[in-house]
């Protein structure tokens, strides 16, 4: 993607048009879902998601930066990025939906637009950011891109292509196969997405993780000498309380999405009675004895025994007892006198990183194994 200016009167007039139709928009669309956050950021009313606007009052004012950016490719009927701040004042009149009143407010905002522009009939779509939203965006946008970095996957990235399909086509080709035995799933296309949308959120958690890690500190960055004797000393920051509670969460989103590989593999297998509580675990030691020659079932049957063993171990862990940031200050306490002690404690905290990623890796393969375990149903 290309920066520049508009080279020439005839663009210099198109995309001062663009700029007018934006600030239009703007004025007709004020009660729109996407301006929700600069309402309720200037609402009058303490319940500020229950409001609206009766009126208004609003003049815009591009500052004189601006950048034009040109697809490589089109972007459907798009082939250049607009972005550009603008000031936008006057006042609003606010109506609560709960009582009525009203409330009329003046105010002064700086917004960020971007917007995409097609090549004729002044087609464009855009997007409005103040600080804080592009602070949240820019936060998840770069945690997106340490995800990927870092070789993260969702089951949906366009990397991950099973048996020359994508995984949705993959999974429902042979949920909706004609079998003598019909499979007992409901809405397979529901299930697969529950499981997507799983895999979405670890991608997304790791990301978070690998944006913090940056910025945590370590065990080994504070010491001193009391009595004679060496004391190393831990000062957590927030970004080291924000890793350790997303350590957490991701532990047990792995969990949750095995969990959901279990429900699928009993409901094509019925290893479990109806009445039992179903556990991934229960459904891999109970499968029925004609598919374990299965190398589909034995790949799950060894994850179940070695790697899942250790995922749920921390869950139970994390869940049922000690939080991992607790876990990990109390062996700090227990240890700080000795360099190398604290030299593995922090080797240990930086290979949960590791830990995960070998937990993805699994994650995408065992998604491959189960579907065509389930193939394997005559």
């Amino acid at each position: 993607m290309s920066k520049a200016k508009p080279e020439s009167m005839e663009d210099a007039a198109k995309f001062n048009d663009l700029r007018g139709a934006i600030i239009s928009s703007i004025q007709k669309n004020l009660n729109a879902p996407k301006f929700r956050f600069f309402l309720i950021k200037h609402s009058p009313f303490p319940k500020s998601s229950h409001v609206e606007i009766d009126s208004f009052n609003i003049t815009g004012l591009w500052e004189n930066e601006y950048t034009i950016s040109k697809f490589a490719r089109p972007r459907r009927i798009y082939t250049d990025a607009f972005n550009g701040t603008l000031v936008i004042s006057g006042t609003l009149n606010y109506r609560s939906r709960g009582t009525g009143i009203t409330n009329e407010v003046r105010f002064e905002d700086r917004l960020e637009i971007e917007a995409l522009i097609g090549p004729s009939n002044g087609a464009f779509e855009y997007e409005v950011y103040d600080s804080q939203k592009r602070a949240i965006k820019t936060y998840f946008d770069t945690s997106e891109h340490e995800a990927e970095n870092f070789g993260i996957q969702s089951l949906s990235d366009s990397d991950n292509r099973y048996s020359g399909t994508n995984a949705v086509n993959f999974f429902t080709t042979i949920t909706r196969n004609q079998r003598a035995t019909k499979l007992s799933i409901a809405n397979d296309f529901e299930i697969y997405h529950d499981m997507l949308f799983c895999s979405a959120d670890i991608k997304n958690a790791m990301g978070q993780l690998l944006n913090l890690k940056k910025y945590c500190s370590t065990y080994l960055d504070y010491s001193a000498e009391i009595g004679g004797k060496k004391f190393y000393q831990y000062f957590p920051n927030t970004f080291d309380k924000q890793f350790f509670s997303q350590c957490g969460i991701t532990i047990q989103l792995f969990y949750n999405f095995w969990d959901k590989i279990g429900d699928l593999l009993n409901a094509c297998f019925a290893s479990i009675p109806k009445a039992k509580k179903v556990y991934f675990t229960e459904v891999i030691d109970r499968f029925p004895v004609q598919y374990h020659q299965s190398p589909n079932l034995q790949f799950l049957r060894d994850f179940r025994a070695n790697e899942y063993k250790i995922l749920n171990g921390k869950r139970i862990e994390v869940v049922h007892y000690t939080n991992l940031e607790s876990t990990f200050f109390k062996r700090f306490q227990a240890e700080n006198t000795e360099q190398r002690k604290m030299e593995e404690l922090q080797k240990e905290r930086d290979g949960l990183l590791n830990f995960f990623k070998n937990q993805n890796e699994i994650m995408i393969a065992g998604f491959e194994k189960t579907v065509l375990l389930i193939d394997e149903i005559q």
